[in-house]
Protein backbone atom coordinates (compact mmCIF):
# COMPACT_ATOMS: atom_id res chain seq x y z
CA UNK A 1 0.00 0.00 0.00
CA UNK A 2 2.54 2.25 0.83
CA UNK A 3 4.52 1.70 -2.34
CA UNK A 4 1.94 2.23 -4.72
CA UNK A 5 1.19 5.42 -2.52
CA UNK A 6 4.55 6.55 -3.39
CA UNK A 7 4.16 5.41 -6.90
CA UNK A 8 0.71 7.68 -7.77
CA UNK A 9 3.43 10.61 -6.10
CA UNK A 10 5.60 10.73 -8.10
CA UNK A 11 3.60 10.05 -11.23
CA UNK A 12 1.56 12.85 -10.14
CA UNK A 13 4.55 14.88 -9.72
CA UNK A 14 6.16 13.90 -12.90
CA UNK A 15 2.50 15.02 -14.52
CA UNK A 16 2.97 18.32 -13.06
CA UNK A 17 6.61 19.31 -13.83
CA UNK A 18 5.83 18.35 -17.46
CA UNK A 19 2.50 20.74 -17.34
CA UNK A 20 4.51 23.81 -15.70
CA UNK A 21 6.48 24.34 -18.76
CA UNK A 22 3.43 25.03 -20.41
CA UNK A 23 1.79 27.07 -17.77
CA UNK A 24 5.00 29.49 -18.21
CA UNK A 25 5.49 29.85 -21.87
CA UNK A 26 1.63 30.72 -22.13
CA UNK A 27 1.60 34.06 -24.31
CA UNK A 28 0.40 37.35 -22.44
CA UNK A 29 -3.02 38.62 -23.65
CA UNK A 30 -1.10 42.24 -23.83
CA UNK A 31 2.00 43.01 -25.04
CA UNK A 32 3.64 46.50 -25.78
CA UNK A 33 6.36 46.68 -28.08
CA UNK A 34 9.30 48.89 -29.44
CA UNK A 35 8.74 48.34 -33.71
CA UNK A 36 11.28 51.32 -34.67
CA UNK A 37 12.69 54.05 -33.89
CA UNK A 38 14.00 56.47 -36.48
CA UNK A 39 17.27 59.11 -36.31
CA UNK A 40 16.79 62.63 -37.53
CA UNK A 41 16.97 63.06 -41.22
CA UNK A 42 17.01 66.18 -43.17
CA UNK A 43 14.81 68.67 -41.05
CA UNK A 44 12.58 65.84 -39.45
CA UNK A 45 13.19 65.25 -36.14
CA UNK A 46 13.25 61.62 -34.64
CA UNK A 47 10.45 59.39 -34.28
CA UNK A 48 9.18 56.14 -33.19
CA UNK A 49 6.89 53.24 -33.55
CA UNK A 50 5.64 51.36 -30.84
CA UNK A 51 2.91 48.45 -30.53
CA UNK A 52 0.35 47.27 -28.85
CA UNK A 53 -1.07 43.65 -29.13
CA UNK A 54 -4.05 42.08 -26.98
CA UNK A 55 -6.13 39.11 -27.63
CA UNK A 56 -9.80 38.24 -26.52
CA UNK A 57 -9.98 36.39 -23.21
CA UNK A 58 -13.55 34.77 -22.55
CA UNK A 59 -16.24 37.00 -22.39
CA UNK A 60 -14.37 40.10 -24.63
CA UNK A 61 -16.76 41.55 -26.73
CA UNK A 62 -14.88 44.71 -27.70
CA UNK A 63 -10.79 45.65 -26.90
CA UNK A 64 -9.27 48.59 -26.01
CA UNK A 65 -5.49 50.56 -25.54
CA UNK A 66 -4.21 53.79 -24.70
CA UNK A 67 -1.08 54.95 -24.92
CA UNK A 68 1.39 57.28 -22.57
CA UNK A 69 4.99 57.63 -23.93
CA UNK A 70 7.66 58.42 -21.69
CA UNK A 71 10.98 60.14 -21.86
CA UNK A 72 14.73 59.63 -19.81
CA UNK A 73 17.32 62.17 -20.36
CA UNK A 74 20.61 60.11 -19.25
CA UNK A 75 20.03 58.41 -15.85
CA UNK A 76 16.80 60.65 -14.75
CA UNK A 77 13.67 58.77 -14.00
CA UNK A 78 10.79 58.59 -16.84
CA UNK A 79 8.48 61.11 -17.03
CA UNK A 80 5.15 61.41 -19.35
CA UNK A 81 5.37 62.94 -22.63
CA UNK A 82 2.12 65.13 -23.30
CA UNK A 83 0.27 64.44 -26.30
CA UNK A 84 -2.83 64.76 -27.04
CA UNK A 85 -3.71 62.18 -29.72
CA UNK A 86 -2.37 60.19 -27.23
CA UNK A 87 -5.36 60.78 -24.66
CA UNK A 88 -7.85 59.07 -27.01
CA UNK A 89 -8.18 55.00 -26.40
CA UNK A 90 -8.04 53.07 -29.54
CA UNK A 91 -10.70 50.83 -29.93
CA UNK A 92 -11.25 47.24 -31.65
CA UNK A 93 -13.92 46.24 -33.90
CA UNK A 94 -16.72 44.19 -32.00
CA UNK A 95 -16.03 40.38 -31.43
CA UNK A 96 -12.40 40.36 -32.66
CA UNK A 97 -9.95 37.45 -31.62
CA UNK A 98 -7.09 39.97 -31.46
CA UNK A 99 -6.30 43.65 -31.65
CA UNK A 100 -3.22 45.86 -32.95
CA UNK A 101 -2.26 49.15 -32.96
CA UNK A 102 0.93 51.20 -34.15
CA UNK A 103 1.13 54.46 -32.37
CA UNK A 104 3.72 56.95 -34.63
CA UNK A 105 5.77 59.21 -31.98
CA UNK A 106 7.58 62.01 -33.97
CA UNK A 107 9.34 65.37 -33.02
CA UNK A 108 11.44 63.34 -30.28
CA UNK A 109 14.48 64.48 -28.73
CA UNK A 110 18.13 63.57 -29.94
CA UNK A 111 19.46 62.94 -26.60
CA UNK A 112 16.24 60.87 -25.41
CA UNK A 113 15.58 57.24 -24.47
CA UNK A 114 11.66 56.94 -25.10
CA UNK A 115 9.15 53.65 -24.26
CA UNK A 116 5.48 53.15 -24.33
CA UNK A 117 3.04 52.13 -21.14
CA UNK A 118 0.20 51.07 -22.89
CA UNK A 119 -3.00 50.37 -20.77
CA UNK A 120 -5.65 47.33 -21.62
CA UNK A 121 -9.19 46.95 -21.35
CA UNK A 122 -11.45 44.03 -22.25
CA UNK A 123 -14.89 45.20 -22.48
CA UNK A 124 -18.20 42.88 -22.44
CA UNK A 125 -21.43 43.13 -23.99
CA UNK A 126 -22.62 45.66 -21.84
CA UNK A 127 -19.44 47.46 -21.86
CA UNK A 128 -18.25 46.39 -18.36
CA UNK A 129 -14.54 46.19 -17.76
CA UNK A 130 -13.99 42.75 -17.37
CA UNK A 131 -10.18 42.91 -17.54
CA UNK A 132 -7.74 45.61 -17.24
CA UNK A 133 -3.00 45.34 -17.70
CA UNK A 134 -0.54 47.39 -18.65
CA UNK A 135 2.43 46.79 -20.08
CA UNK A 136 5.92 49.20 -21.06
CA UNK A 137 7.97 48.50 -23.93
CA UNK A 138 11.88 48.06 -23.47
CA UNK A 139 12.90 51.56 -24.82
CA UNK A 140 14.39 52.62 -27.82
CA UNK A 141 16.59 55.82 -28.74
CA UNK A 142 16.18 57.89 -31.92
CA UNK A 143 19.66 57.11 -32.89
CA UNK A 144 19.46 53.15 -32.48
CA UNK A 145 17.66 51.37 -34.56
CA UNK A 146 15.16 48.59 -32.43
CA UNK A 147 16.68 45.18 -32.75
CA UNK A 148 15.62 42.95 -36.06
CA UNK A 149 14.15 46.20 -37.17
Amino acid sequence: MILRLVVLTAVVLAAMALAAPTLVMAAPAASARAVHCRAAAGDSLPSADFEGRMKAVRGTHRMAMRFEVQERIGTTPWTRVEASPLRHWRRSSPGVASFSFVQRVENLRLEGAYRVVVAFRWRDRSGHVIRVARDASDPCRAAEPVPGT
